[in-house]
């Protein structure tokens, strides 16, 4: 993994932990939403938060060794599902009844999560191969 890969990688996972660990937060200091919400909130949190955890397995795996292909394939399922969740939930929060700045605020958390998975995933597929041996 190359360096400039490696630190997309700590950039993103430091922000998944940062988007997700604050919504845990807001989510129990909020009156307004209730117990089954704010379970179902953390849940999806702590799906981003187990991730971001791998993630750090994986690049502190990388100072010390080249990454197998299940870390790969881990970095693009990581990517996979925070694209996926982000792209539902941006769509979700457009058509509720939100202020505009709301709208706008979690509109741009989730492009930025996109954008840096994006990256992510396209350092994964970009890693160098071994060069094929001859036959004979």
């Amino acid at each position: 993994m190359s360096t400039a890969n490696r630190w997309l990688l700590a950039v993103f996972t430091a922000w998944t932990v940062f988007v997700w660990g604050n919504r845990i937060s807001n989510a129990w200091s909020s009156a307004s939403e209730s117990t089954s919400t704010k379970v179902v909130s953390t849940l999806l949190a702590g799906s981003f938060l187990v991730f971001a955890l791998g993630g750090i397995v994986v690049l502190v795996r990388s100072w010390r060794s080249p990454i197998g292909d299940g870390a790969l394939r881990f970095l693009v399922v990581f990517a996979g599902w925070t694209t996926l969740v982000w792209s539902v939930r941006i769509v979700l929060i457009v058509f509720a009844d939100h202020s505009v700045g709301f709208k706008v605020v979690h509109a741009a958390l989730g492009l930025i999560s996109v954008a840096l998975a994006v990256c992510v995933a396209r350092g994964a597929h970009s890693r160098p191969r071994a060069p094929l041996s001859p036959v004979g």
